[in-house]
């Protein structure tokens, strides 16, 4: 991903869900990874520039998986950083969108939460 003062590899993967239950809970707790490589430059890093949307077009605000230490203000340089992301929503499509410089996202990453 290019920004104005940096480039950066970002990949996330999930969610991972709890066990299926019956019935099935109208939500579930979904945690993502993202992980940050290959950094050079300037990449800023702020928890509130990620957004879930899901199918309904509803958003959801993630948050740091608890126990899991915030992110520094910018992505360190040659080193990958790695931190979870957890957000209850519930089953079916959705999207992951990183918007670090502000305003539309840069990147989106599509999911399935699913517990079945």
């Amino acid at each position: 991903m290019d920004l104005a003062d940096g480039e950066v590899l970002a990949t996330v993967s999930g969610p991972q869900v709890p066990p299926f239950v019956t019935p099935p809970p109208p939500a579930v707790t979904a945690v993502f990874t993202v992980s940050l490589a290959q950094v050079s430059g300037t990449v800023p890093l702020r928890l509130a520039d990620f957004t879930i949307t899901d199918q309904l077009g509803r958003t959801f605000r993630p948050t740091l998986v608890t126990g899991e230490s915030a992110p520094p203000a910018t992505a360190p340089v040659e080193t990958t950083l790695t931190f979870r992301l957890t957000a209850v929503m519930p089953t079916g499509e959705g999207r992951l969108h990183w918007s670090p410089t502000g305003g539309s996202p840069i990147v989106s990453w599509d999911f399935i939460v699913e517990n079945d």
